[in-house]
């Protein structure tokens, strides 16, 4: 009994790679699990490239098909997480390569350059969602359920919250695609948005309606989007104008906290910082989530190291975060902020760090699983980092 990865010939991950271009040749839970193990045999050094050419395959196979992303949503689902996470270690090892402690010990490393960001987020721009956005990008966002909602039920039986696996599936896949478009800067995501947002620009208010009238479902993407594209911090100021209006809406305020954590500029990213930390945006019960989606905010390079030095400067307040205190708060920083980090430095200032902060209580159990992650990531990023860029670097010769 136990939990297995299935690695393959490299003759046989081809065929594989091939085969998921068809829609319908392998099904989409199958897909969803070979993407999977090929994303943790990647970081696992087992594999280099095949999992690019995964990505490739399943834009490939989605925009063959005629049902937008439903019959895929699994595979996109973990696509999408395995590249956030590929484009978290690289972002950070481009700041590891360059610390003073280097990626694993000695001096600093050039292994991983900058261009290398710019280069994955545009081999996923070009070759794995281009056309899989156009059929959501054709329409305003507040008729994107209502469009793709015909496939799977009729309007009668989702008025009475009856909803098919199909439609819900349907619900469900334009965040996941809209999210990786966004982390990857595609600038089409940015215009459609600010179309549905422009009225709450054009006729100032209190409370602008035209938010409310983007489904649920899509309606913290937007505002995510709206905020992380526009850097002149007018978006940011408006999701944040709407916060008093939230008040007895859960969904709609974790709407508007998402938008704010997408700060687009350092100077907008510490402003949402100090205004999360001293309680002014944030409840005491938000606190912890604030601090992780700050921390891995995909637009601005330095956003972990950042609030990885504002939780330690305000360590008592970040405790206390998550409805939790102590070794529980501090516990959730070190996982959701801490082991984003990929250079033996980091991995030495959470322990001297902790060592001089007993009362935290945070379990031995897991800062070893924190710091070794930290030291597993510098690893990969010193041993594979260089052949990942090169093969990105590829795509676009």
């Amino acid at each position: 009994a136990g939990y297995y990865r299935v690695n393959s010939p490299p003759h046989l991950w081809a065929r594989l790679v091939q085969a998921s271009t068809e829609p319908g040749r392998i099904s989409d839970a199958d897909l969803a699990n070979l993407i999977d193990d090929a994303f943790a045999l990647t970081l696992d050094g087992r594999l280099s490239g095949v999992i690019l050419s995964l990505a490739r395959a399943l834009g490939i196979r989605t925009a063959h098909e005629s049902t937008f992303v439903t019959s895929s949503y699994e595979s996109w689902q973990s696509m999408s997480i395995g590249l956030h996470t590929l484009h978290s270690l690289i972002a950070g090892a481009v700041l590891a390569g360059s610390s003073s402690a280097g990626l694993i010990a000695g001096p600093g490393l050039e292994l991983v350059p900058r261009r290398c960001v710019d280069d994955l987020q545009r081999f996923v721009r070009t070759q794995v969602i281009g056309r899989c956005l156009d059929p959501l990008l054709a329409m305003p966002p507040s008729g994107v359920l209502a469009g793709h909602g015909a496939h799977g039920a009729s309007a009668s039986s989702l008025s009475m919250g009856v909803r098919t696996i199909k439609s819900q599936l349907e619900a469900l896949a334009p965040p996941i695609l809209l999210s990786l478009a966004s982390t990857m800067r595609d600038v089409r995501v940015g215009v459609w948005v600010l179309r549905a947002l422009q009225p709450c620009f054009d006729a100032p208010a209190a409370e602008c309606g035209a938010i409310r009238q983007i489904p649920p479902d899509l309606r913290f993407q937007c505002l995510a989007i709206c905020a992380s594209f526009d850097v002149s911090g007018r978006c940011w100021q408006l999701v944040r104008s709407q916060l008093p209006f939230a008040e007895n809406d859960p969904s709609y305020r974790n709407a508007l906290l998402v938008a704010l954590a997408r700060a687009p500029t350092e100077a907008l990213l510490n402003k949402t910082l100090e205004l999360t930390i001293n309680g002014t945006i944030a409840r005491p019960q938000d606190l912890g989530s604030m601090i992780a989606m700050l921390a891995n905010n995909p637009t601005v390079l330095r956003a972990r190291p950042i609030v990885w030095e504002a939780a330690k400067a305000h360590v008592v307040t970040v405790s206390m975060g998550g409805g939790g205190g102590g070794a529980f708060g501090f516990s959730s920083v070190l996982s959701n902020v801490a082991s984003g980090f990929a250079s033996e430095e980091m991995a030495q200032d959470v322990q001297i760090f902790l060592a001089l902060n007993p009362t935290l209580n945070v379990p031995d159990r897991i800062t070893r699983a924190v710091v070794g992650k930290i030291r597993s990531q510098a690893i990969w990023v010193e041993t594979y980092g260089a052949d990942t860029c090169a093969v990105l670097e590829s795509w676009h010769a």
